[in-house]
Formats: structure tokens, C-alpha cells, sequence
């Protein structure tokens, strides 16, 4: 797996226009670098629109109080790396609870976002580790990974595999399953927050 794994795709594209461009921007975030007249420079509209929009949300969610309490119950077996757990598991209960904040079927949600993100892969202007990364995770159903706590453990495993040094990742499993509530919590406590967030920035 590739380490960029980790990163909860699912939620930034959930969180975009409902269109190929602002899909792929929102995707980009984590990938692309510079200031925002740089961006705009590169990209056109709607997809330097979405790199910027990824990085205001992560800003909002990595502020959110129920977020930092997640992180907090995480922290004493996940240490530095108790983030990226919650990141993940962002993806994995929004899969869960998709049909509260959303009527489209989860996996025509997920062919549309293939297809979006396909055009990474055949488009020249991107980065090379971003279109080879992507091809991967469309070849491999990544997002469908994310629906069940055996996936999220998998992912976790890969991610630990692309460090220079063991980590914590793989063993976070059973502390997963024991706050498994507390975290749902705290999921459903963001979740009207970030799409309020959406809806005065759109």
C-alpha cells in the first residue's frame, strides 16, 4: 500500500460541487503545494477552487472540538499518530451513516468519483506520484476499504509498512473497537458542523 492511504479521500470529495473539476480539487489538497495565487496559477477555476476548499476544511476539522476529543481518546495508544487514525475513521462512519446526510447511493457516489479521479491518471499536468497513486486506488476500491474496521486495520498495516520506523498503526484496532461509541459521538457532533461549514463557503 501507499503511504498516502491514510488520508480521508472520501470526506473531501463528499464535500465537494458535484462535478468533475471541484472532485478532483478537493482530492488534489493533499498533493499539491503552494500559496493560493500559485494554485491558481496552475489550475483552472474549479479545481484550484477545490485544493483551496481541502485545505479550509482540514483548517475547520483539525479545530473541531469534537475532533480533538477523538484524537485525545486515540492518543494514548496512538501517540503522534492518533490523528491519522481519526482522519481515517472519518471516511469509515460517514460510510456508515451515509443515508443521514445524503439520498445518492453510496456506490454510485463512489463510480462517480473514479470516474473524476480517472482524469488524474491520464492527465499529464498533474503530479506523477499522484496520478500513479491514484491509478491504484481505483484499481484497488480503496473507498469501498474504508466500510468495515477490518479495511480501516488494513489500511492502517500499509501505512505502517511506508514508515522508516514501526509505529503504533497496526495495533490500533482493538482501542478502535473500544471507544468504537465515543468516537461515533463525536463523528455525529461534527458532521452538522462541517456541512454548515460547506454551505457558507460554496
Amino acid at each position: 500500500m501507499d503511504d498516502y492511504w491514510f488520508m480521508n479521500f472520501l470526506m473531501h470529495l463528499f464535500l465537494a460541487e458535484d462535478n468533475d473539476d471541484s472532485r478532483i480539487g478537493n482530492y488534489l489538497g493533499d498533493f499539491v503545494k503552494g500559496n493560493e495565487a500559485s494554485i491558481h496559477e496552475l489550475y483552472p477555476g474549479k479545481i484550484a477552487e477545490g485544493i483551496i476548499n481541502h485545505r479550509r476544511v482540514d483548517q475547520f476539522t483539525d479545530a473541531h472540538p469534537a475532533v480533538i476529543n477523538s484524537i485525545a481518546l486515540m492518543k494514548p495508544f496512538s501517540g503522534k499518530f492518533a490523528a491519522i487514525v481519526v482522519d481515517i475513521l472519518m471516511d469509515y462512519y460517514l460510510i456508515k451513516h451515509w443515508n443521514k446526510y445524503t439520498s445518492e447511493d453510496f456506490q454510485k457516489f463512489v463510480a462517480k468519483c473514479y470516474a473524476s479521479l480517472h482524469k488524474i491518471v491520464e492527465g499529464e499536468q498533474y503530479p506523477e506520484r499522484c496520478r500513479h497513486f491514484t491509478g491504484k486506488l481505483i484499481e484497488r476500491d480503496a473507498f469501498n476499504v474504508y466500510s468495515t474496521i477490518e479495511g480501516i486495520h488494513e489500511v492502517l498495516c500499509g501505512m505502517n509498512r511506508h514508515l522508516k520506523r514501526p509505529s503504533p498503526l497496526p495495533d490500533a484496532k482493538p482501542h478502535i473497537i473500544a471507544n468504537y461509541s465515543a468516537l461515533e459521538h463525536n463523528f455525529l457532533l461534527f458532521m452538522p458542523d462541517i456541512l454548515a461549514f460547506k454551505q457558507d463557503h460554496s
